[in-house]
């Protein structure tokens, strides 16, 4: 009897196990013959085959970066027979000193040389050379996507410049690298990087440095720097360091422009009888000089301000009073001399405006103030900097514009401030000089402001009270 429930469970799931075959078998079949599924391969998405670098362009939408096709001359160490007969052949075209390229040549740590840069119109004389003298193993021609700047010299600094990857390595360049060279995108043959407009106004920067330039011609100037800011919002309009390639971000002691600032906040404290005495200060705790610095220079990455105030001795407090013992950058100190205006410290702003290749709006950069000093305070320091300006005979002398300025002469630097036009100024123009060991005291800084304004009035920038334009 047990053996035939044996057979029975047995042959049950014998007959189970049949069933699920088939039942697996059908499906099988059925996937294979009916379904008709693609197979489904892998493939690389599509990216863009050319990345473009963004404009940049000022405030009138003058071209200051472009990205065009340039070309880069490589240079085989190894293969050169005569470096000096080499040098000699190419410096024409590369507009380097045969004795320059000699020692580039002789001084490389690397086997190959690359010189980028090169114009279409020299890359294709170069072209024609290394045919014609057989060059083509030292020499090889390559083009790639570079960058262009159509103002030159003019804003070098600021602006910056990029590497032969078209990747930025300083300035603005360097800052807004990713927006400006964006990764490339899906789907397009070509990604266009975002565009930059910034506040400057490139005739009154060609201008700026023109007069510089004429002022080194007939005076010795070793280090300047010159600033000329929007004086209602704070937007950087022009901005220059000399020498040309020096960095507009150096930082350095203000000096003595800095009693002006001193003075407001004398006055703001009751002190009315306040210009140029900073014993009027001696009731004020080093936290709260301390602090109105620090409110003051509140837009700067590169204000350096002693912080352990507890161990200020009285020295030192007139010293951070009078412009020393604390450090600052020339766009940074203008903006806290543009609280004299109207009481407000105005954040320096340089880029305004984000947008991509279609010109659609990508960031607007708000215009930011803080209030540094009242009403009645701004009143009194405008009408000492009206005086100022009368007694001064750069100034005295400008028929067609009122003018608020101040010029300061040390040792150590010449500085000169002036906001024009007087009743609700327009532009606040700042212009400093180091003095060196070998350098006299002089208005030359007094003299570069006055020929500026001249020059807003004749580019129609300022309004004369005559209604004509100045010749400069």
């Amino acid at each position: 009897m047990a053996n035939d429930n044996n057979r029975q469970v047995f042959r049950f799931f014998r007959i189970l196990t049949c069933a699920l075959f088939l039942l697996l078998a059908t499906r099988i079949t059925y996937v294979i013959f009916f379904t008709k599924e693609d197979i489904k391969i892998y493939k690389d998405p599509k990216i863009s085959s050319e990345v473009v670098r963004g404009e940049i362009v000022d405030r009138n939408q003058n071209l200051l970066a472009i990205q065009t096709e340039q070309y880069a001359l490589s240079i085989d160490i190894d293969k050169i027979s005569n470096v000096e007969n080499l040098s000699v052949k190419i410096s024409p075209y590369l507009f380097i000193s045969s004795d320059e390229i000699e020692r580039m040549i002789r001084e490389s740590q690397k086997r190959t040389i690359v010189i980028d840069g090169i114009s279409r119109q020299v890359a294709s004389s170069l072209s024609s050379l290394i045919e014609r003298d057989n060059l083509e193993d030292v020499l090889y021609l390559f083009h790639y996507s570079g960058r262009s700047y159509p103002a030159g010299y003019h804003l070098s600094t600021l602006i910056g410049n990029v590497d032969i990857n078209n990747h930025g390595i300083s300035g603005i360049e360097k800052e807004y690298d990713e927006i400006l060279l964006p990764y490339p995108e899906l789907d397009k043959k070509i990604t266009y990087g975002s565009n930059l407009t910034l506040t400057l106004d490139l005739p009154i920067q060609y201008m700026l440095d023109s007069q510089i330039n004429r002022l080194k011609d007939v005076s010795e100037i070793k280090n300047l720097k010159g600033v000329i800011l929007d004086a209602r919002n704070g937007n950087v309009i022009a901005c220059s360091s000399y020498p040309f390639d020096t960095q507009l971000e150096a930082t350095y002691e203000p000096g003595m422009i800095i009693e002006l600032l001193s003075a407001a906040l004398a006055l703001e404290k009751g002190h009315e009888d306040y210009i140029g005495r900073l014993e009027s200060l001696e009731s004020l705790s080093n936290e709260e000089i301390y602090s109105f610095f620090t409110s003051l220079f509140s837009y700067s990455d590169n204000t350096s301000i002693p912080d352990e105030t507890e161990s200020w001795s009285k020295e030192d407090r007139k010293q951070i009073l009078s412009g020393h013992k604390f450090t600052s950058d020339a766009l940074s100190i203008a903006s806290a001399l543009s609280s004299l205006s109207d009481g407000k410290v105005k954040k320096p702003i340089v880029v305004k405006q984000i947008y991509n290749s279609n010109d659609r709006t990508i960031e607007e950069r708000k215009d930011e103030s803080k209030a540094i000093f009242s009403a009645e305070t701004i009143a009194t320091i405008k009408g000492y900097l009206k005086n100022r300006a009368i007694s001064d005979p750069y100034f005295s002398s400008l028929e067609d514009v009122d003018v608020l300025s101040a010029s300061i002469f040390s040792s150590e630097r010449s500085s000169t401030f002036a906001f024009v036009p007087e009743d609700e100024p327009k532009y606040l123009i700042y212009i400093t000089k180091s003095e060196e060991d070998d350098s006299s005291l002089n208005g030359d800084t007094a003299l570069l402001t006055q020929q500026i304004i001249k020059g807003l009035l004749s580019q129609g920038k300022l309004d004369a009270k005559n209604q004509k334009r100045l010749e400069i």
